[in-house]
């Protein structure tokens, strides 16, 4: 039997919904602020608009989302304030049982001190522990609280992706198999967590079917076989990967201004080409990964040797100018830059003001060359054995 034509939009609408169900398994997965927080901030800062499928079922998922996000953060809020409350007032407990040295010190005679003293301990240490189970069950009580309200939000949250999930079922004619349910999400992460690359590509390829409306899976399958390339150099896993790395492309939109899986598929294709033969499609992926890695400077930094791989100095200036501007990687990107100013544009000014800008030691010295040993004519005859040889016995 034929597979049915899927609607290009039907299957962005169904990766909308998947990214909503992966990111709500996230949630209860990873337990941690900062985490939730960036979430909340790609989906909410991320969404491209003007792309996003208009949707009301869909935008209802979304919002869902962003609630539960929200509700989670203020959650965790609530708890750390319970719990440095808590280390406060159990710091201040045994201090707030002892009574005053006078009564301690209180009857006159040496016997009555030491009696005196003895029951002031005793009492204390009756008064300490009463306050400590006082503290330590209105701890437990309060924390009980929110772990209520966590699993409510948690469950109003699947409740209402399976109202989408029926709502966008009614309104387009989705088929089931696009659809990941939260059984898929676990199989997939766990499947992710496997440390062997061989048996992880074939656990990926075989749940394969369930993933045809959701990108990032394609990148962690052509990922898998990338890795059995490398190690082996098996022609076969090259092919696998080239596959998935083109499944991706093809089955992608820009749902997200910054798509790092989108940026990240990009860059790891591209190391499977050849830049004296793919030149067209490198410069292609790596515009890609330039666009859809935004804000992601690690990203943006591994577009600089591909840039220059296939001689593009100008691209290579311009992500440079940018990361040395962000001071990142200032040791390593400010003495390409500043060689590039040198060899390649000649440029004095610029160089000058980069080098104020950054200081010496993140810099290469200038040299005053010549024009035929610029980085320009170097790339034009980096084939020419006398070039090379005139070019490294100096002048």
């Amino acid at each position: 039997m034929n597979a049915p034509i899927i609607n290009e939009d039907v299957r962005n609408i169904a990766y909308a919904y998947n990214l909503c169900v992966v990111t709500s398994k996230q949630i209860i997965d990873y337990d941690d602020k900062y985490y939730l927080q960036k979430v909340y901030n790609e989906i909410l800062n991320n969404i491209n608009l003007e792309n996003f499928p208009k949707d009301i079922a869909l935008c209802d998922a979304l919002k869902s989302l962003l609630t539960t996000l929200g509700c989670i953060d203020d959650i965790n809020d609530q708890m750390t304030a319970i719990e440095e409350k808590y280390q406060r007032q159990k710091e201040n407990a045994f201090w707030s049982a002892v009574p005053s040295p006078s009564i301690i010190l209180a009857g006159g005679n040496l016997a009555g001190m030491v009696l005196n003293a003895l029951l002031g301990v005793g009492t204390a240490f009756m008064n300490y522990k009463k306050n400590m189970c006082s503290i330590e069950e209105d701890k437990i009580d309060n924390t009980l609280k929110l772990e209520r309200q966590r699993k409510e939000a948690l469950k109003a949250n699947r409740l209402r992706l399976f109202q989408s999930a029926w709502q966008l079922s009614t309104d387009h004619p989705i088929p089931d198999s696009l659809r990941l349910s939260e059984n898929d999400v676990d199989r997939y992460n766990e499947v992710l967590k496997d440390p062997d690359a061989r048996r992880r590509y074939e656990r990926l390829e075989d749940i394969s079917d369930r993933f045809e409306a959701y990108p990032p899976f394609w990148f962690n399958l052509g990922e898998a076989a990338r890795e059995i390339y490398f190690h082996s150099s098996d022609e076969k896993y090259k092919i696998k990967a080239l596959n998935a790395f083109e499944q991706f492309e093809k089955i992608h939109f820009i749902f997200l201004r910054q798509d790092i899986f989108a940026a990240s598929c990009a860059i790891s294709h591209i190391s499977l080409l050849s830049p004296q033969n793919d030149s067209d499609k490198i410069n292609e992926l790596m515009k890609k990964a330039i666009f859809f890695s935004r804000d992601n400077y690690d990203l943006q930094q591994q577009c600089v040797p591909i840039a220059l791989s296939i001689g593009d100095i100008e691209t290579a200036k311009f992500i440079l100018k940018r990361l040395t501007n962000e001071s990142h990687s200032l040791e390593i990107n400010g003495k390409l830059l500043s060689l590039i100013y040198n060899r390649y544009d000649n440029n004095k000014e610029e160089y000058d003001i980069l080098v104020n800008r950054i200081g010496k030691e993140n810099t290469v010295s200038w040299i005053n060359i010549k024009p035929r040993f610029e980085i320009e004519q170097f790339f034009s005859n980096m084939n020419n054995p006398k070039y090379i040889l005139d070019f490294k016995g100096g002048d």
